[in-house]
C-alpha cells in the first residue's frame, strides 16, 4: 500500500465496524476518525470492547462489519506486517538475550535494512533517554526502562502509526504518571499517530488530544478531554469520567422539575421529558445558608459523610431523595459534621441536560 502523508501521521478512519466472538457482540458499528499526528486515547472498563477495536487497527483481527481506512485507503485485507505500524504490547515483548541496542534494532535487521542502521537506533534511544543503556540486557533495567525500549522499537522504523495496548498498566503510580509526560513528549517529538488502550482516566485524560469512551461495544462519545469533562454526551460518560452527579427531573417550561417541586436550570442539553441533570462534584459549593443570586441551582440537605482526600474533602448530601457529591477545598469542610443541615448549590452554567437512563 503507498501512502503519501503531509505529516509524519496517518490518518485512520473507523466506519461501522462490528465483531463478535459466538454469540457475544464485542463490537457493534464503531465509528472513529483519527487525524494524522495525533494522540487518540480509546478508554473503558474491562469487556468495553477497547483492545478488541485496537487489535482489528493492527490486523490480528478481521471484522465482520465495516472498514478500516489508512490515509483512505482500506486496510482490511492487509495483514499485520504490510500495515507499516509499530505496536507497543503491555507486556514489553522483549528478547531476554538481546541487548537493548539489539531489541531497538530488530525491525530494522528484519526488514533487511543496513544504512544508518546504527543512527537510527542511537537517534532513537536519545528520544526515550536510553542513549546510556544500549549495551544493557533487559533483566539489569526497570520497569519504566523497559517500557522506553518497547517505545524505542515501535518507533525505530518510523512507522506512520504506533499503537499502545495498555503500556502502563503494569508500573506502580508515581511511575506511570512519570512515562505519561513522557510518552506525551516523544509523541510531539516523533510527529507519528499514536492509538493508545487504557482503562485509566487520567492516562487518558492527561496524554490525548481525543478520547474515544468505549462501553458495551460501542464507542459512546469521542472527543477532547475538556470536552468530555465538561460536556458529556450521555448519562454513562458523565458518570464513568470522574464520577458527575446525576439528578433525575422532568422538563417543564425552562425549568427541570424535582419530585418534591424544586425546579433546576440547565445551561446546555435543552430536552424535553425526564432527563438526567448531571454536574460535576468540584462544581458543587455547601454553605448553611441559601446563596445569593439567582445564578446557582440551590437544594437543602443533609451531610451523609465526608471523606477525606488530602487536598480537598470529599462531601456526600442527600438531598431530594438522591445522593449529591461535592469535592471542595478541606478549609471548608470543618464544620460539616454527618447529619449536619446544609445547602448544596452548584452554576447553572455547569449544568447539562441530559437523556434519561433506564433505571
Amino acid at each position: 500500500m503507498k501512502t503519501s502523508h503531509s505529516r509524519a501521521g496517518l490518518a485512520v478512519n473507523l466506519s461501522g465496524v462490528s465483531k463478535s466472538f459466538g454469540r457475544a457482540v464485542v463490537l457493534d458499528k464503531c465509528s472513529l476518525t483519527v487525524e494524522a499526528g495525533r494522540f487518540v486515547t480509546l478508554l473503558g472498563a474491562s469487556g468495553s470492547g477497547k483492545t478488541t477495536l485496537l487489535r482489528i487497527i493492527a490486523g490480528f483481527l478481521t471484522p465482520e462489519k465495516g472498514d478500516v481506512q489508512f490515509d483512505g485507503q482500506s486496510v482490511v485485507a492487509l495483514p499485520p506486517h504490510k500495515r507499516n505500524i509499530g505496536m507497543v504490547f503491555q507486556s514489553y515483548a522483549l528478547f531476554p538475550h538481546m541487548t537493548v541496542f539489539d531489541n531497538v534494532a530488530y525491525p530494522l535487521r528484519m526488514r533487511g535494512t543496513k544504512e544508518d542502521l546504527r543512527k537510527r537506533v542511537g537517534d532513537v534511544l536519545e528520544m526515550v533517554q536510553l542513549g546510556a543503556f544500549a549495551g544493557r540486557m533487559p533483566a539489569a533495567l526497570s520497569g519504566g526502562q523497559r517500557q522506553r525500549v518497547a517505545m524505542a522499537r515501535a518507533l525505530v522504523a518510523k512507522p506512520p502509526l504506533v499503537l499502545l495496548d495498555e503500556p502502563l498498566s503494569a508500573l506502580d503510580k508515581e511511575l506511570r504518571e512519570q512515562l505519561q509526560v513522557e510518552i506525551k513528549a516523544i509523541h510531539r517529538q516523533a510527529g507519528t499517530t499514536f492509538i493508545n488502550v487504557t482503562h485509566d482516566q487520567g492516562e487518558a485524560m492527561g496524554m490525548s488530544d481525543l478520547v474515544a469512551v468505549m462501553d458495551k461495544g460501542q464507542i459512546q462519545q469521542a472527543d477532547r478531554p475538556q470536552d468530555l469533562w465538561n460536556r458529556p454526551a450521555n448519562a454513562f460518560v458523565a458518570r464513568f469520567l470522574g464520577g458527575s452527579n446525576l439528578i433525575r427531573a422532568h422538563a417543564n417550561g425552562g425549568t427541570y422539575e424535582l419530585p418534591d417541586g424544586n425546579g433546576l436550570r440547565a445551561a446546555s442539553g435543552e430536552r424535553a421529558g425526564t432527563v438526567e441533570l448531571a454536574f460535576r462534584p468540584e462544581a458543587v459549593r455547601i454553605s448553611l445558608q441559601d446563596p445569593q443570586g439567582d445564578s446557582v441551582n440551590c437544594l437543602q440537605g443533609r451531610v451523609i459523610e465526608t471523606i477525606f482526600l488530602g487536598e480537598a474533602v470529599r462531601v456526600v448530601v442527600e438531598a431530594v431523595g438522591q445522593s449529591i457529591s461535592a469535592r471542595i477545598p478541606a478549609s471548608e469542610a470543618a464544620e460539616l459534621a454527618p447529619g449536619s443541615a446544609v445547602r448544596v448549590h452548584w452554576p447553572v452554567a455547569a449544568t447539562t441536560a441530559l437523556a434519561a437512563e433506564n433505571r
